[in-house]
């Protein structure tokens, strides 16, 4: 695709400013391949600017939108850039960068978890407890409690696990059980495996069952 030379002198221009080729391509409605061909071939110092920082005042302004607990993605969109190059120059120039996350969970509430973890509460009833989803739970002790994996695999009590099974054995799903149990989804499936010689039989009748219960749902 061949364009005009006040194009070829916008991309330029527009590059000079540290725009990204996406963001050229965006707001001139040109191809990024073309955007890409004519700058190798027109902008001498293009290599220099492909690698290029974000200027001090872009910068800046990021920093102080995200003080005022905006989203990377809302940044994003106000300076005009992606929204990597905002969590690059944010991590990079930004002390307190990780404390400014709307997301962020309090050192209280991680020390919590650790303390329940080690009352031997699963990651699922961690989470309902302190209102937060139990992956999250997951994530976080694994950053910030030194021995997670040993308190993560102990072993449930064989009176659990018998009562596991009498629930496999009523026609009940994995999740049902591991509602019921306090206990995690894949750690129902893993001790149903090992010590339910018939587990195959019962799991296709709990997917049965849990089939029939949304027709009857539908149909009424």
């Amino acid at each position: 695709m061949k364009i005009p030379s006040n194009k070829i002198s916008q991309i330029i221009s527009l590059k000079k400013q540290y725009l990204s080729n996406n963001e050229i391509s965006k707001r001139l409605k040109i191809s990024l391949p073309t955007i890409r061909k004519y700058l190798r071939e027109f902008f001498t110092d293009y290599e220099k600017y492909k690698l290029a920082r974000s200027s001090e005042e872009m910068i800046k302004k990021m920093i102080d939108m995200k003080k005022e607990r905006k989203t990377n993605r809302e940044i994003a969109l106000e300076l005009n850039c992606t929204i990597q190059t905002v969590g690059r120059n944010l991590k990079k120039y930004m002390i307190d960068y990780e404390d400014n996350k709307p997301n962020k969970i309090p050192r209280n509430i991680i020390d919590k978890m650790i303390e329940l973890k080690k009352k031997g509460k699963t990651n699922l009833k961690i989470g309902q407890l302190l209102d937060c989803d139990y992956k999250i739970v997951g994530a976080k002790l694994k950053i910030y409690m030194e021995d997670y994996e040993k308190y993560k695999l102990r072993r449930l009590s064989e009176e659990k696990i018998k009562f596991m099974i009498k629930l496999k054995r009523q026609g009940m799903t994995n999740l049902t059980i591991s509602k019921e149990l306090e206990c995690d989804n894949k750690i129902v499936g893993k001790y149903l495996k090992k010590f339910m010689p018939d587990y195959n039989k019962y799991k296709l009748l709990a997917i049965r069952n849990e089939r029939d219960l949304r027709k009857i749902s539908k149909d009424s």
